[in-house]
């Protein structure tokens, strides 16, 4: 595995927080993501790209980018495509960072967001920060949706119900980080924040709205089997771990996924008995929402990406 050789060598004193992107032929949307790096209105600041094997014009774009980088920065290239946990992992153990920040190759950060977080983090001394994914972008950047969901204040219902852990508003302290695991990849996000609160870390909630999550038509995990199959994981490894006062919300969570899936009998097993030990789950609409949705498999019609399930 090769990397060019950049300003990053010279750094040798620990830098407040490392930007890490990996990707895999992102050639559509990568630049948009490492500018929204370069303009974070913190400076003390490296940014890691990790090309896992991309086959596109990916290293020639992030090449360019570079050259004209006004902050360190470091290309790292798989020999072979690894996946993006290991490739993420890969990038966190280059960081000089005291805080690791992690970005979708698609996504984007409003310029202020990493000196938000870095508030959050000398504010509560927290392991994680974890930002709430509301605004979504279309291709073009275009602000297509921002969610007005009210979510409880309870990190533990948020980290079991998977309310929180989108990679591009993760950021963890490197002294804290568990590393991505890849035995749950298309689930490895969840996993991450389930593990680091089950492990007693302290995990602060951001809830400013400056994280932007493109759609797009190569965005296919939630479409993706494997989305499933990585649930299941998660389920089967840390069911008996959750807290029983959390536990409806994590069953919840794997009984939605497991009727967006087709697993009828799972999946209303789950829910049913989560919504009989929680009233919070029955009292929200949006939960009779989604059950109306893929309990009668409407979803199937409203996502193409779905029918054949």
């Amino acid at each position: 595995m090769g990397n060019i050789p950049n300003l990053h060598s010279l750094y040798f004193a620990m830098l407040k927080a490392s930007a890490i992107i990996a990707v895999h032929n992102g050639q559509a949307f990568i630049a948009d993501a490492v500018r929204s790096v370069f303009a974070q209105t913190c400076k003390d600041l490296e940014l890691i790209v990790v090309d896992d094997a991309s086959t596109d014009s990916t290293p020639d774009i992030v090449h360019k980018l570079m050259k004209t980088a006004p902050i360190p920065t470091l290309y790292l290239r798989n020999e072979k495509n690894l996946e993006r946990c290991l490739s993420r992992n890969r990038g966190a153990a280059q960081a000089t960072g005291k805080y690791l920040f992690f970005l979708d190759y698609d996504d984007v950060w409003q310029p202020d967001y990493i000196e938000s977080i870095l508030h959050v983090f000398n504010e509560t001394n927290a392991d994680m920060v974890c930002s709430i994914l509301r605004s979504k972008i279309d291709e073009r950047g275009r602000i297509i949706y921002t969610s007005s969901k009210v979510l409880p204040n309870d990190v533990g219902i948020l980290s079991c119900a998977a309310l929180i852990g989108g990679t591009p508003g993760v950021a963890v302290q490197k002294a804290s980080f568990l590393q991505y695991s890849n035995a749950f990849c298309f689930r490895e996000d969840w996993e991450l924040v389930l593990r680091t609160f089950l492990s007693g870390q302290t995990i602060a909630i951001d809830d400013s709205d400056k994280v932007f999550v493109r759609e797009h038509g190569k965005r296919t995990s939630r479409a993706n089997p494997k989305y499933y199959h990585a649930s299941l994981r998660i389920c089967k490894t840390y069911r008996q771990k959750i807290p029983p006062q959390y536990r409806p919300f994590f069953d919840f969570e794997i009984g939605s996924v497991a009727l967006r899936y087709g697993d009828m009998w799972r999946g209303w097993k789950l829910v049913l008995s989560a919504l009989l030990r929680h009233s919070t789950l029955w009292q929200n609409p949006r939960n009779w929402l989604m059950l109306f949705k893929r309990g009668l498999r409407i979803d199937r019609w409203l996502s193409p990406s779905l029918r054949s399930q």
